[in-house]
């Protein structure tokens, strides 16, 4: 690759990058994390269409991109021209040749390229400068840009076990997206919320970078429709009400995260590195990235039957009358006994 910052004679236009006859082109592909599974390599190709009758042929390389896990990969390649058999002025059109990838918005840019040759005075030609105008504005740096989005869906599923578990019961689920590399849209995501027995349907909006509850029962499903590469997180709020939380989360490796909140209640992260405590540790939870077309958490409460004592549960100051109103109504029972047993006799 060869670089040049000269410029043209012609009212100070930058010409493009180049020396010796080759000129440099450039391509940069955007793509969120995770696109590897889907496009491991990218072959890029242009062409280019002569507008000057006699302009000899442009001989231009390809670009090969190979996925890893930037966000912005760059290659180039280099252009040359055919010879030339007069002195003045030649003109093309360079453009990216495009694909059937799917999911892949390519760059629409069509460069003019204007090539000055001229003569040393003994009938020898050589290139002058070459200038680039896209857009109508002269460029000094001929490059392509191309964008990969695909879609993706996020779910979460609700289940509830137990002989004498309640499947009406709700638990609120907290949940967060963060807006992938590659994101164009309006910073709300819609998400549905369907009943697996009752078909019931709701939806609801959920806007990127902040916290969202929902309150899920039995048989709820949680499903998002999301780009390839989007963040997220989740935790459970939860009470030490006889029901015990478990997960297991596609993103192959969760690890739950239990904390408590006080008072009888802990959040317990659906997601690797997820830390609820009633949102306060928003910053110190780690995104997940949607990597798949399916990325799945599913969550099961299993009812143990073993709830939280009332005693233990009121405090120090009421538990003395606790006691007392236990003696009052044993007192009751027994003297309502006393009286049916001498009426019998």
């Amino acid at each position: 690759m060869f670089e040049s910052s000269a410029f043209s004679s012609e009212n100070d236009v930058p010409a493009v990058e180049g020396k010796d006859g080759k000129y440099t082109v450039h391509h940069v592909l955007r793509a969120a994390r995770g696109m590897r599974a889907f496009i491991p390599q990218h072959l890029v190709e242009f062409e280019v269409k002569k507008e000057t009758p006699d302009a000899p042929d442009v001989s231009i390389g390809k670009v090969r991109v190979d996925y890893d896990s930037s966000q912005n990969l760059k290659g180039s390649t280099r252009l040359s021209f055919g010879t030339f058999t007069r002195a003045g002025e030649y003109s093309y059109v360079l453009s990216e040749k495009k694909n059937n990838i799917s999911g892949m918005e390519q760059s629409s840019a069509k460069y003019r390229l204007r090539v000055q040759v001229s003569s040393d005075g003994n009938g020898k030609l050589k290139i002058k400068c070459v200038t680039a105008e896209t857009d109508g504005k002269k460029r000094d740096k001929i490059e392509f840009t191309d964008v990969i989005r695909k879609k993706g869906g996020l779910s979460i599923s609700m289940n509830v076990q137990g002989d004498s578990a309640d499947k009406q019961k709700e638990f609120p689920i907290v949940f967060k997206l963060s807006k992938a590399k590659t994101y164009d849209g309006n910073g709300i995501a819609e998400a549905i919320i369907e009943n697996r027995d009752s078909k019931e349907k709701r939806k609801i909006r959920v806007a990127y970078g902040d916290q969202k509850q929902v309150s899920l029962k039995h048989g709820d499903v949680l499903r998002v429709v999301l780009p390839i590469g989007t963040g997220y997180w989740a935790y459970q709020k939860c009470e030490r009400d006889g029901y015990s939380p478990d997960v297991w989360s596609s993103d192959g490796d969760s690890t739950p995260y239990s904390d408590s909140a006080g008072d009888g209640k802990y959040d317990f992260g659906l997601t690797n590195g997820c830390k609820g405590n009633g949102g306060l540790m928003d910053s110190m939870s780690k995104d997940v990235f949607l990597r798949g077309l399916d990325a799945k958490i599913n969550v099961t409460n299993v009812f143990n039957g073993k709830k939280v004592s009332l005693i233990k549960t009121w405090p120090d100051d009421y538990l003395g009358f606790e006691i007392i109103g236990v003696i009052v109504v044993i007192c009751v029972i027994m003297g309502v006994a006393i009286v049916v047993r001498r009426r019998r006799l």
